[in-house]
């Protein structure tokens, strides 16, 4: 029995998989839902007729992108579910310098320079609720170097700002990490361990 009513919810990559989910029980819950997509501006449409959503486009891992992102939000938000990202799989001689740089710079830098923004900027409200979602990928896994490298570092992230960050402790922000193992896109169920917050 979630009650959302009067709260604001932004979910980053929002238009498919794990985050349209979380999107529509937040906006059944009586949330306000803002979701961002990258590609698929007529998909991430759909979901704004479905649900009464609004959309925003960010190419997470992109500076600008990101400024363009935080500037056009309109008021405090109480939950920023971190969602969006990208999976690489592949062995070592598909692991190209490119490749890396791409998965890292969108999974880790991305979201480092979210959450760094989100904080300094309060844009959050006082006791605001952060989400990150993650991977028992962090602890390794078969021909996902780059994004196992990713998803670990995202979990080192939450664990130092929600320990020892001052103004994350100043703003009374609470900073989870959701670490999922394989999930088939469109799932239902995990989307109740998001709310376990």
């Amino acid at each position: 029995n979630l009650n959302f009513i009067g709260k604001t919810v932004i979910i980053t990559g929002g238009s498919k998989g794990i985050g349209k989910e979380i999107g529509e029980q937040a906006s059944n819950a009586g949330a306000r839902v803002v979701f961002t997509y990258n590609t698929g501006h007529a998909r991430a449409s759909e979901i704004v007729n479905s649900i009464g959503a609004e959309q925003l486009r960010l190419t997470l891992g992109d500076q600008f992108s990101t400024i363009e992102f935080l500037e056009s939000l309109d008021r405090r938000v109480d939950y920023f579910i971190l969602n969006a990202g990208m999976e690489f799989s592949g062995n070592l001689e598909k692991h190209t310098h490119e490749t890396i740089r791409t998965v890292i710079d969108t999974n880790l830098v991305g979201n480092l320079y979210l959450l760094q923004s989100l904080i300094t900027e309060e844009i959050m409200n006082r006791n605001g609720q952060i989400a990150v979602i993650g991977s028992l990928a962090a602890d390794g896994n078969y021909d996902q170097l780059a994004y196992s490298a990713s998803k670990s570092g995202l979990r080192a992230a939450v664990e130092s700002l929600s320990r020892y960050d001052p103004l994350v402790k100043q703003q009374n922000l609470s900073i989870k990490l959701i670490e999922l193992a394989f999930v088939r896109t469109g799932s239902f169920c995990i989307c109740h361990e998001l709310y376990v917050w």
